[in-house]
């Protein structure tokens, strides 16, 4: 048999490849989930709601109980419209039907002052408010289910003078956040955006 320069190149990238493969699965089996060693009696338990349930956002963004229900804020300050996402989910985390519910927002300004907006709806249970700029904010989101007003209050820290950190996917880069937590596509870390 001869051996020939190609015959080994090609050999060595399979080996390469095969090696880097092993290395990846070793990786992923032996990843402990960040809330494996949680402990619930700190503050009584999650109830009958899971961990993927509660530390998890299906978006990726900020989560909220409002009532009964649960409100996910997603903040992209670098898209022009549409900065402002939230989705609203009935308490075991399935997507609240967006017929018949109306919402609005409520932005808290610097000189005490407050601004009033409707939600707008892109279907489903998800609904976006436009952001005029990027600095620090508060808001209180209301949406209307069902003829009853559920709320919750959100803040973003904004871009500029000491601005929020951004964690980021790295197979998913349009999920972000502005903690550590895990890709909720993958299940990947996020790691942090420079």
């Amino acid at each position: 048999m001869r051996i020939d320069q190609g015959n080994i190149q090609m050999m060595l990238m399979r080996t390469h490849t095969i090696l880097w493969i092993v290395a990846m699965l070793i990786a992923v089996f032996s990843a402990k989930p960040a809330f494996s060693q949680h402990d619930h009696s700190s503050h009584g338990g999650h109830g009958s709601m899971g961990h993927a349930q509660m530390d998890m956002p299906p978006h990726g963004g900020v989560l909220k109980d409002a009532g009964k229900y649960r409100v996910e804020m997603t903040v992209d300050l670098v898209m022009m419209q549409d900065r402002l996402a939230f989705y609203i989910f009935k308490g075991n985390m399935k997507p609240l039907s967006g017929k018949d519910v109306t919402g609005s927002i409520t932005f808290l300004n610097p000189d005490g002052t407050s601004t009033t907006t409707p939600l707008v709806s892109r279907g489903g249970n998800h609904f976006v408010a436009q952001l005029e700029n990027t600095e620090p904010f508060s808001c209180t989101v209301e949406f209307v289910v069902k003829g009853k007003p559920v709320s919750a209050v959100f803040s973003h820290k904004g871009l500029g003078h000491g601005h929020a950190d951004v964690y980021t996917c790295p197979m998913h880069p349009d999920i972000q956040s502005d903690g550590p937590g895990k890709c909720p596509k993958c299940g990947m870390f996020l790691e942090k955006a420079h």
